[in-house]
């Protein structure tokens, strides 16, 4: 039964991949068209890095003495 799942879900995903091509091919909108570039770019491992905001707590205290 596995093997079966397998194959069925192997087929599927050969012919999802072809639909999200011809989204990006032939779509009339230009947002579609983006998202589907997107999507090929992630699954084809060139997902553009997180973006993350570090915050640093705590205080800063600067002393300069010029004599």
């Amino acid at each position: 039964m596995m093997q079966r799942v397998t194959e069925t879900l192997g087929m599927g995903s050969l012919v999802a991949a072809a639909e999200v091509m011809k989204l990006v091919r032939g779509a009339r909108s230009e947002y579609v068209k983006l998202q589907a570039a997107q999507d090929v770019l992630d699954r084809a491992g060139f997902k553009a890095p997180e973006k993350h905001q570090h915050l640093v707590a705590g205080g800063v205290s600067i002393n300069i003495d010029l004599s």
